[in-house]
């Protein structure tokens, strides 16, 4: 029974597992929010213009091309987690914005999508990209002495 119960609570990853659970995670999101708020956003853009909201005070067009930025440009980055976490901000602003601002009067029912999609790029934010990303493959190559370069 005690090794049932070990087996249930204790979670014993890897740092290879982290990694690919990371990977997983990390291309999955990106890539719903690119599909299903990105692209239709371009699809039809003079449409998308006439109904965002401006909740800052910017004007419409540009609240259109942060938006098209966060949704279509920065997921895209993040898959291949490539600057990460500097392209999980813009991601933050659009969605807590709309989670606080926006939606702040509608139902949970609502606000759970700008919510979720919050949650999950800060738990990115945090974690980072893990072992399999450019960024990985970036801060492993400025780690390492350059041959031939004389350190002090």
């Amino acid at each position: 029974m005690k090794k049932l119960l070990s087996a249930i609570l204790h979670t014993n990853v890897s740092s290879l597992q982290l990694g690919l659970y990371l990977l997983i995670y990390r291309v999955t999101i990106s890539l719903s929010l690119f599909f299903v708020h990105g692209l239709p956003k371009i699809a039809d853009f003079d449409a998308e213009v006439a109904t965002i909201p401006d909740p800052v005070g910017i004007g419409q067009y540009p609240s259109a091309l942060i938006g098209v930025f966060a949704n279509l440009v920065c997921p895209l980055f993040i898959s291949m987690g490539l600057f990460t976490r500097a392209f999980i901000l813009p991601i933050l602003s659009i969605t807590l914005i709309g989670y606080f601002i926006i939606h702040s009067s509608d139902p949970a029912k609502v606000r759970d999508v700008p919510f979720m999609y919050s949650v999950s790029f800060m738990l990115l934010l945090f974690t980072g990209p893990g072992r399999y990303s450019l960024d990985a493959l970036l801060i492993n190559k400025i780690k390492k002495p350059m041959p031939g370069l004389a350190y002090d």
